[in-house]
């Protein structure tokens, strides 16, 4: 069965709305980082370093262009090919360097430098994809230095890496065509001692979708850490994803296209993905 990417795609126009409550916090709080693996790192010379072509999306600009999932912030990437399937992007198609991006096989999908695909070396296939709203930067590293970090780095790496606590909290809200309604919220806390810090990142979103498949998914995230010595932090982080996409591999015929793109050819087919970490 031939299978037709629609040429008409949702159009979310997002509408965020943010209030923010902030609190006195302690001076060493703005200089907290949780432990975690980076792939290029943070300071001057990290890109420099690194043998291959690197790219970093950054926080600023995640904040400048408000994404509606990873693949759409990493749409501004050289190099980087991005299949739409389901229109929100939960479902990752993602290609580098010309190659197939059919379930992201051909890149290795890191979180906080921890693969997201539960099963490297028997099956690569990603069928979830973590949330933009809990991310502070993704890095992206193409060529050979990708191999130190795992197998199926044929294409590259791409590593999500999840935004610290910060003292205070901010309630987000997003709205969109096709019935998009998100809602999200963001909080954290130091103890006064500066010397741990804890925080809790939500989003409840759902729609209704261009072929009339609907979604309903629930991401949370709960991330914290205290620290051990002068220049030594241990942290923690619990992920819960639950989401029920009415979507399938199932594509339109070239007529059914034509009489109408915004057929569901599958309305009782589900993905359905319930994942802790």
């Amino acid at each position: 069965m031939t299978r037709n990417t629609p040429r008409i795609k949702p159009l979310c126009l997002a509408l965020a709305v943010a209030a923010a409550i902030s609190f006195p916090a302690h001076a060493l709080a703005a200089d907290i980082e949780l432990p975690r693996i980076d792939v290029v790192g943070e300071d001057g010379e990290a890109i420099a370093r690194q043998p291959g072509s690197v790219a970093i999306v950054t926080r600023e600009e995640l904040e400048l262009t408000q994404p509606l999932s990873v693949q759409d912030a990493l749409k501004s990437v050289p190099g980087i090919v991005v299949r739409e399937e389901e229109g929100y992007g939960f479902i990752p198609n993602i290609g580098m360097r010309g190659l197939n991006p059919n379930r992201s096989q051909k890149l290795l999908v890191l979180e906080d430098g921890v693969p997201v695909a539960p099963g490297l070396f028997l099956a690569n296939e990603s069928y979830y994809s973590p949330r933009i709203e809990r991310m502070q930067s993704i890095e992206v590293l193409k060529g050979a230095a990708g191999l130190r970090y795992g197998p199926t780095t044929i294409g590259g790496v791409v590593n999500y890496k999840t935004k610290d606590p910060e003292q205070g909290a901010k309630v987000t809200a997003k709205i969109g065509t096709h019935g998009y309604r998100s809602i999200g919220l963001d909080a954290g806390g130091t103890a006064p001692s500066g010397e741990a810090i804890g925080g809790i990142s939500l989003v409840k979103a759902e729609g209704d979708g261009f072929r009339n498949n609907g979604f309903d998914m629930t991401d949370l995230m709960v991330k914290g850490g205290m620290a051990l010595g002068e220049n030594q932090w241990v942290g923690v982080k619990f992920t819960r994803y639950d989401n029920e996409i009415n979507t399938s591999y199932v594509g339109l015929r070239p007529n059914e296209y034509k009489n109408d793109p915004t057929k569901n050819p599958a309305p009782n087919d589900y993905f359905l993905t319930d994942r802790k970490s």
